[in-house]
C-alpha cells in the first residue's frame, strides 16, 4: 500500500495524529521502535480543551468514563493555602481536569486507530530520512533486523524528546535543563484530603504535589530528594519522609505501584516544518510538568495539523496551507514553555523576589475572582486562539467568537425542523461546518440559498447547518440528557454566540472558527475565502 503520511512514534501525539488522519481518509502508517506500549504513565492530566477535541473524534465519553475528574486545585506556601482554583465554572462541557494514566490514553486512542483500519507497527525504527521536491525517503529497521525503504509524501515526527526525526533534520532543540531532581510515586494514600482536588505544596522552596488518581490512589511528585539517594530511586519510606516535611495535612503512603526519579528540561524547536517533515508533541517541545499541559499540547498539535494534511493530500489545497501549522502552533508552544517555566520557578523559589511573590503577591491576586477565572481557563487551554493566523478571516459580528477563537458548544435547534442539538455534535464530522444562525423565515431563505450553493461546490468538504437560538425549558431538559459526557448545564446560542442575526461561522475540523461574517452581506467574501483555502476544488468559483 502506498502511504501518504508516515507517523513516527505511537505515544499520545502520534496516535492522535494517525487517528485524525485516518478519520479524514488519509492513508497513513504508524511506526514505533518500542516493541510494546509502556505501562508507565508520566502524563496523567487531560485538560478541558483536549476533551473538547476528543469529543469531535467521538472519544470524549470513553475518556470521561475511564478517568477521574478533579474539580479544583489548591496551592500552599509554607503551610498556608494561597490559591484555591475551581474549574466548575469553565465555559466547557468538561469543567474539570481529567486525571487518567497515559497508558490508558494510549489504549483508547489505539483502539480507535484499529477501528479505523490502522495498526501500529511496533519494533520498527527509523534509521534515516531524506527528502526531495517530490517525496520523503525513509529507511526503516524491523524487529527481525531486516530493513526497508519507503517513499512517502509527508513525515510527522511524534517520537518524543529524543526524536530521531528531529536529529535527522539537524534541527536544534534549544533551551535548558533544570538542576533539580524529582521523584514520582504512584501510591495508595490514606488522608482526609478530597479526592476531587489536587494539592501543590511549597515549603521554603521544596515542592510536593499530590494528584488523585481515583480509588484512593495518588500521584506524588516532589523535587529536591535527599542527597543520600545518589542516583537511585527512593524507597517508600523516603517518599513518606519528604511528604511529611512538606505537607501540612497528615498522609500515609502505602502500596507503591511505581517510584522513579526524573529531571526536567525546557526546550523547543524554532521551526515545526522542514519541507515535507513536521515535528509535533515532545519531539518539538518539552517543559516542566507544572500545569499538566505537555501531552495536551501535543494532542492539540496533532489535531491542528491533521486536517490541513488531509486537504493537501486530497489535492484541494496547496502545500503552503501547511505553513499555518507553524504560525498557529508555535506561539502556543512558546507560551506554554514560558508559563510552565514561570510556575516552576515560582513554586521552587526558596528566597528573593520569587519567594516574596509566592508568599504575598500570589494570595492577593488569587483572591480576585476574575484572576482565578482566567487562570483556570489558561490551565485548561480554553484561552488558545489563532486570531492572527494567516488562514482565518473575520468580518465583524457583534459579540460571539471571533475568527481564530474556539467554537464554543451551545444548545440550538436545527432550522427548519426544530430538532435540539449540541453545536459540538453538528461540528464533529471530519470536515468544515458552515454554521448559519437564523431567527426568521426570511433569514432561513437566505441561509438555504447559501447552503445549496455550498453543497454544490464544496459538499464533500463542508457541511452547512442552519440553527436557531430559541430555547425552552423542554429544550434545556432534552439537551441535558443528550450525552453523558456533557456535564455542564448547556448554554444557548445567544449565550455563546451573541444576539446578532443572521450570522455565519465556518468551523474548522479542529473546532476553531476559520471565517466569521454577517450572513446577508458576506456570501461573496466567504466564497473568496474558500477559494483561497481550497484553490484546487474543481467546481469552486470565486463568487456566489
Amino acid at each position: 500500500m502506498l502511504h501518504s503520511v508516515l507517523v513516527v512514534g505511537a505515544g499520545p501525539t502520534g496516535l492522535a495524529m494517525a487517528a485524525e488522519l485516518a478519520r479524514h481518509g488519509v492513508q497513513c502508517r504508524v511506526i514505533d521502535k518500542a516493541r510494546a506500549p509502556s505501562d508507565r504513565s508520566r502524563a496523567i492530566v487531560i485538560q478541558a480543551r483536549t476533551l473538547e477535541l476528543l469529543s469531535l473524534m467521538q472519544l470524549a465519553d470513553d475518556f470521561v468514563m475511564a478517568g477521574h475528574p478533579v474539580h479544583a486545585a489548591n496551592i500552599y506556601s509554607n503551610g498556608k493555602r494561597i490559591i484555591h482554583l475551581r474549574f466548575d465554572d469553565l465555559d466547557s462541557p468538561y469543567p474539570y481536569l481529567l486525571v487518567l494514566a497515559q497508558s490508558q490514553t494510549e489504549r483508547i486512542l489505539g483502539d480507535r486507530l484499529r477501528q479505523l483500519g490502522v495498526v501500529v507497527e511496533r519494533g520498527v525504527e527509523l534509521l534515516s530520512l531524506s527528502q526531495d521536491a517530490e517525496k520523503a525517503t525513509v529507511e526503516l529497521r524491523h524487529a527481525d533486523a531486516h530493513t526497508e525503504r519507503e517513499r512517502v509524501d509527508w513525515v510527522v515526527g511524534c517520537d518524543g524528546p529524543h526524536s530521531t526525526v528531529r536529529r535527522a533534520l539537524d534541527v536544534p532543540f534549544e533551551g535548558h535543563a533544570f538542576d533539580q531532581v524529582f521523584i514520582l510515586a504512584d501510591v495508595q494514600v490514606h488522608s482526609e484530603l478530597s479526592d476531587e482536588e489536587l494539592h501543590i505544596y511549597s515549603q521554603h522552596g521544596d515542592v510536593c504535589a499530590i494528584f488523585p488518581l481515583g480509588r484512593g490512589r495518588y500521584r506524588i511528585v516532589a523535587d529536591n530528594p535527599p542527597a543520600s539517594l545518589s542516583g537511585r530511586d527512593p524507597s517508600l519510606g523516603e517518599c513518606q519522609a519528604m511528604v511529611n516535611a512538606r505537607m501540612s495535612e497528615p498522609v500515609m503512603l502505602s502500596d507503591p505501584e511505581w517510584i522513579a526519579t526524573f529531571r526536567v528540561n525546557s526546550r523547543m524547536v524554532k521551526e515545526l516544518r522542514s519541507r515535507r517533515v513536521f515535528l509535533a508533541g515532545d519531539a518539538a517541545h518539552i517543559h516542566s510538568p507544572a500545569g499538566g499541559q505537555g501531552m495536551n499540547t501535543g494532542i492539540q498539535d496533532a489535531v491542528n495539523l491533521a486536517w490541513k494534511l488531509a486537504l493537501v493530500c486530497s489535492g484541494r489545497s496547496d502545500p503552503s496551507l501547511l505553513d499555518s501549522y507553524q504560525s498557529e502552533r508555535y506561539p502556543v508552544e512558546r507560551s506554554v514553555l514560558r508559563q510552565t517555566d514561570m510556575m516552576f520557578r515560582l513554586a521552587g523559589a526558596s528566597g528573593g523576589i520569587g519567594a516574596f511573590a509566592r508568599q504575598y503577591i500570589a494570595p492577593l491576586l488569587g483572591s480576585l475572582d476574575f484572576v482565578r477565572h482566567e487562570a483556570a481557563r489558561r490551565v485548561s487551554e480554553l484561552d488558545i486562539e489563532y486570531e492572527h493566523s494567516p488562514i482565518v478571516e473575520d468580518h465583524h459580528v457583534p459579540h460571539g467568537p471571533r475568527a481564530g477563537d474556539r467554537a464554543p458548544d451551545a444548545v440550538a435547534r436545527l432550522a427548519p425542523d426544530g430538532a435540539t442539538v449540541h453545536v459540538v455534535d453538528v461540528c464533529s464530522r471530519p470536515q468544515h461546518t458552515l454554521l448559519m444562525i437564523v431567527d426568521s423565515a426570511d433569514q432561513v431563505a437566505v441561509a438555504d440559498n447559501v447552503s445549496r450553493k455550498i453543497v454544490a461546490l464544496y459538499g464533500d468538504v463542508i457541511t452547512p447547518v442552519m440553527v436557531s437560538d430559541a430555547m425552552t425549558p423542554r429544550d434545556r431538559s432534552n439537551a441535558s440528557s443528550m450525552t453523558s459526557a456533557h456535564t455542564r448545564e448547556p448554554r444557548s446560542l445567544r449565550d455563546e454566540y451573541g444576539p446578532a442575526r443572521p450570522a455565519m461561522y465556518l468551523v474548522r475540523p479542529d473546532g476553531y472558527v476559520g471565517f466569521r461574517a454577517p450572513l446577508t452581506a458576506s456570501a461573496d467574501a466567504l466564497m473568496q475565502y474558500l477559494a483561497r483555502l481550497m484553490p484546487h476544488n474543481p467546481t469552486a468559483v470565486s463568487t456566489i
